[in-house]
């Protein structure tokens, strides 16, 4: 079964700021339900590490939350797509997930008012980036 990293969202929770990695159920069951083994990723881990580890076959970057703001999960994201590139590894970006492959290639986003539920046009070519 091939194994699928999925990118979780990275949240401050409560009074005493607990932090936490989470992703809707709904898209771990539905990556195993296509015939992948869903892998998700903690945010604050020594990534290279896990990537020899874990060998995967491709990475999803999942939905929720600012992709502009710099924060622990933009960083695994960016190393992520890197890894990805090195490795010829497809990568499927939700939402958030494909404003960071955007911002990944020198990209620019631009705010839509009250974008969710609603269907985007989405314009643009495959670009092969040098490392």
């Amino acid at each position: 079964m091939k194994k699928i990293l999925i990118v979780q969202r990275y949240e401050k929770i409560g009074i005493f700021n607990e932090l936490r990695d989470n992703l809707d159920i709904r898209l771990s069951n539905y990556i195993f339900k296509l015939g992948y083994l869903p892998i998700l990723i903690p945010t604050k881990i020594k990534i290279t590490s896990f990537l020899k580890q874990i060998k995967p076959d491709g990475i999803l970057l999942s939905g929720g939350g600012n992709p502009q703001k710099r924060d622990l999960r933009r960083s695994l994201e960016m190393q992520l797509l890197k890894f990805s590139l090195e490795r010829k590894l497809p990568v499927l970006g939700i939402c958030r997930g494909a404003q960071q492959m955007n911002l990944f290639c020198k990209g620019k986003i631009q705010k839509v008012e009250n974008h969710v539920r609603k269907k985007h046009r989405i314009f643009g070519k495959i670009v092969k980036k040098k490392i």
